[in-house]
């Protein structure tokens, strides 16, 4: 005699084995309700939403707020690039230094990008939940394999969406990362970013933002032929900063541009695409608590374990879905 299963009375029929164990893994305490109908708030990783700021929980969350004015940031390397002074470490609100700049007379100097400006220039979101996104991807993606004429419309809206966002960030930090390469002697990235930044105040220290706005000038005026001048000054070695780890960023983002990637292939490889220090996701702030886990199950086909990451709506398309191959292929 077969256990008996309980069914989640949500709405989205999830299994579990007895309602004990449903209501320790699926059941809001705030609310009481189950969590695939509930209103609360939630992280991408599944834990309650504890931050107004950026709705991630305490784990996740990387907002910094200064001690002096309260105002709160995404994540520390936002607050020092905009909120401390590079003359005495303090604050800029708590800050006493004359740092009015000769050319703008503004203090702080206005004439070097702020971080900000630099995201508004590439139209790139401060916050975007990217383990959702991924997850979703994945899910889409597996339901045009089983159903290409009637899904294949609404993932091509999302990998459109994704490519054009992705095209952007990817450029971007490239820029961020070629900065770096202006300690190295000669080559033509040196040689192209030090004359862009020749107005600049102190050109050896360029800040990450300023980079971002230097490289997309410099790419607006010489196209591809920026990103092999950055191939080229990447290298192949394995090295802290560079090396042929961003070698393959850039060949990559060079691929989409040239067509040789498709959308869907050119996504799918920046979800995989790790830098120096992991995830080439984190200059900017966006949800990756999770993002690892959720490329894991894809890799091992657990794509049920991405159901609580994405809408229900989406959730109960996917599992009809299965259901109906499921039933085929017993029939075959």
């Amino acid at each position: 005699m077969g256990s008996k299963i309980f069914l989640c009375p949500g709405g989205c029929n999830e299994k579990f084995y007895d309602e004990a164990s449903w209501e320790a893994a699926h059941v809001c305490m705030p609310c009481g309700e189950p969590k695939c109908a509930c209103s609360c708030d939630y992280c991408p990783c599944g834990e309650l939403s504890t931050c107004e700021n950026c709705a991630s929980c305490e784990s996740c969350c990387e907002c910094v707020a200064c001690s002096e004015c309260g105002k709160i940031f995404s994540c520390q390397d936002t607050f020092d690039e905009d909120h401390m002074c590079s003359n005495c470490d303090k604050p800029t609100c708590d800050c006493v230094c004359d740092n009015m700049c000769e050319d703008c007379g503004e203090d702080p100097c206005i004439c070097i990008p702020t971080r900000a400006g630099a995201l508004a220039a590439w139209e790139i979101p401060e916050r975007f939940e990217l383990t959702r996104a991924c997850a979703a991807f994945y899910i889409r993606y597996d339901m045009v394999l089983v159903d290409p004429a009637g899904c294949a419309a609404a993932f091509d809206t999302v990998v459109g969406e994704l490519d054009d966002l992705f095209r952007r960030y990817v450029d971007m930090i490239i820029g961020g990362e070629v900065r770096h390469m202006l300690q190295e002697p000669g080559g033509p990235v040196a040689h192209q970013l030090e004359t862009a930044l020749e107005d600049s105040r102190d050109r050896k220290t360029v800040s990450r933002s300023n980079a971002w706005s230097v490289w997309k000038e410099l790419r607006m005026k010489h196209g591809l032929v920026a990103l092999d001048w950055a191939i080229d000054a990447f290298g192949e070695r394995d090295r802290s900063m560079g090396g042929k780890r961003w070698s393959n960023i850039a060949r990559v983002l060079k691929g989409r541009e040239t067509g040789e990637l498709s959308p869907t292939l050119f996504v799918d490889a920046c979800f995989g695409l790790e830098h120096n220090s992991g995830t080439f996701f984190n200059k900017v702030g966006w949800d990756l608590g999770s993002l690892k886990d959720v490329l894991s199950d894809v890799r091992d086909g657990n794509l049920k374990a991405l159901y609580y990451r994405i809408p229900l709506e989406l959730k109960l398309k996917h599992k009809r879905l299965m259901e109906v191959e499921d039933a085929v292929t017993n029939r075959i």
